[in-house]
């Protein structure tokens, strides 16, 4: 009996143990922030909306929870570089927070709303 649940009582802190280490996944697809839309896709793709205009299109790439969002448009038209943020997605919600700094100050506007989606 006791071998019983001692082997019970290991198999659920591995499986505790397991689950608290397991990475979720960037979720890729399309976010709105009132007449923003906003797109990732699963190739390091991005393009950024406002209404039916595109504002920016550019590259990324993720690496745990952080995003480093590499090229787009905009903020290479503007000297704005790269940068790298921390990325959390809950309720349905993608927020951001940059690590260091961000020279772009278009990316450092977008980023700092609450998307909402992925749709």
């Amino acid at each position: 009996m006791k071998k019983n649940i001692w082997t019970i009582t290991c198999i659920l802190i591995l499986a505790v143990t397991l689950s608290a280490c397991s990475n979720k996944a960037f979720p890729t697809g399309t976010y709105t922030y009132g007449k923003s839309k906003m797109e990732y896709r699963d190739d390091g793709t991005m393009t950024l909306w406002f209404g039916d205009s595109v504002t920016t299109t550019g590259t990324y790439s993720v690496e745990n929870n952080e995003i480093h969002f590499l090229h787009d448009t905009y903020c290479d038209e503007h000297n704005g570089g790269s940068a790298t943020y921390t990325w959390t997605h809950e309720d349905g919600r993608l927020s951001f927070e940059v690590i260091g700094e961000d020279l772009c100050d278009g990316r450092r506007d977008t980023t700092s709303w609450s998307w909402i989606g992925p749709q």
